[in-house]
């Protein structure tokens, strides 16, 4: 009996856990907002601006959804796909921002790149010993 209650639990912790993923996911435009958002707080940017970050993070982001949308089947292909909507969303944000948004713009970013392959790291440090 014990067993069953435990599984149910876990089933319904795990429900939650999913459901608040996605909700802190969104949709597309819900996630280019949000991003748009910090960006203005932490770039000063002007109502413009910020309008601007948020069609250009709309449009990065539906690329990379597509590019997620296919799978592993040709992972290259969509390596080279994603870089090129990365490359695409900075150029458009150099345009958008003055020299000294856009130097802390790149700052960020680079941060942001380091702190993911840290988890990844981590990942492959934990795959591997577990």
């Amino acid at each position: 009996m014990k067993k069953y209650l435990f599984f149910a639990l876990l089933c319904m912790l795990s429900t939650l856990a999913l459901a608040q993923s996605e909700e802190r996911a969104g949709t597309p435009q819900e996630r280019a907002a949000r991003q748009a958002e910090r960006l203005a707080k932490e770039l000063n940017l002007t109502a413009e601006q910020q309008a601007q970050t948020e069609a250009a993070l709309l449009v990065r982001s539906q690329a990379m959804g597509e590019v997620k949308g296919t799978g592993k089947a040709n992972k290259r292909a969509s390596l080279g796909k994603m870089k090129a909507a990365q490359n695409e969303y900075e150029q458009t944000m150099r345009g958008v921002l003055n020299d000294e948004q856009f130097a802390k713009f790149s700052e960020m970013q680079k941060e942001q790149k380091t702190k993911v392959r840290e988890k990844i790291r981590e990942r492959r440090g934990q795959r591997d010993n577990g």
